[in-house]
């Protein structure tokens, strides 16, 4: 229903004077919700990190989390784009401040390793001189940090990734977590029914289920194990579809939503390994503004 919906009304839904008004709201929108959650959460629980649910009752709470973290990044192209465009920079600094917070205390990898990504894009689209001066200055920096630091006193390292130990990422690549044994029941699935797949969301139904009912938590493998090759290649298609018709537009400026929309897409291709929601709503929304951008002047 999702893909359908963007499909057949992309076009009656967002032309350039309504996405406006869409991201305005948004803007607005997140900095109420953003200021309540870092109020609540750094202020009144006093908590180290900050969640997405208020419960005065049960207190601090990591659930949901990363959908929270890994949305409002998605949708930060967008949002940044407008700000140039429209020289709001009044709003534009609110925000940014509030939502460097959020992103920072959400105690998120995968949110942090999804913004590192967007700069990178960025300067890649925007400042391809300034990236070589980018790389030189990281090795730099990180080259003087590793000579300077003794291995023992590594704690910005550690903090980087929310003292995530080494030895979690081996098991992960060993399917010795949870994430771990579900990427590899999921493979063992798709080389079943490798070429048209078993079904719509029939990752549950399997002989090592266990009684779980949890999800891939990868949306690839979800795709593949339901459709099968063919099908994550027909999903794919679409994606790398738009990013070829925007790129041929040759108008990749960074208040312009098409470069938006091309480091919306990268990102979201990135986050797919570490969450199900290929047919999200909110996504194909999203998805839809693409396609208006694609296909407008």
């Amino acid at each position: 229903v999702s893909i359908l919906f963007s499909l057949l009304f992309y076009n009656y839904i967002f032309n350039e004077e309504k996405l406006d008004k869409f991201i305005l709201y948004t803007i607005f929108t997140y900095i109420i919700i953003f200021s309540i959650l870092i109020y609540v959460y750094l202020f009144i629980y006093n908590s180290t990190f900050i969640g997405v649910k208020i419960d005065f009752d049960y207190g601090q709470t990591r659930a949901n989390k990363n959908t929270l973290g890994i949305f409002i990044c998605l949708l930060f192209p967008f949002i940044f784009s407008y700000i140039i465009k429209k020289k709001s920079y009044f709003i534009g600094v609110i925000f940014l401040v509030l939502y460097t917070i959020i992103v920072i205390k959400i105690d998120s990898t995968t949110v942090l390793l999804v913004l590192l990504l967007q700069i990178l894009m960025y300067f890649i689209l925007h400042f391809k001189k300034s990236l070589f001066i980018l790389s030189l200055i990281s090795l730099i920096t990180f080259s003087t940090y590793s000579i300077f630091f003794k291995k023992n006193d590594d704690i910005f390292i550690k903090n980087l990734f929310f003292n995530k130990k080494n030895n979690e990422i081996k098991n992960f690549f060993a399917f010795e977590t949870h994430r771990g044994d579900l990427f590899e029941s999921g493979i063992r699935k798709i080389k079943k029914d490798f070429f048209l797949g078993s079904g719509v969301e029939t990752f549950r139904i399997r002989y090592d289920n266990d009684g779980s009912l949890t999800e891939t938590h990868n949306s690839y493998i979800n795709i593949a194990v339901s459709y099968g090759i063919f099908g994550l290649f027909l999903y794919l298609s679409f994606y790398f579809f738009l990013i070829n018709k925007l790129i041929k537009k040759n108008n990749l400026k960074i208040s312009n939503y098409d470069s938006s929309c091309i480091i919306y897409i990268v990102t979201l291709l990135f986050v797919f390994n570490s969450i199900n929601m290929e047919y999200n709503l909110a996504i194909w929304i999203i998805n839809s503004i693409c396609l208006s951008r694609a296909y407008s002047k």
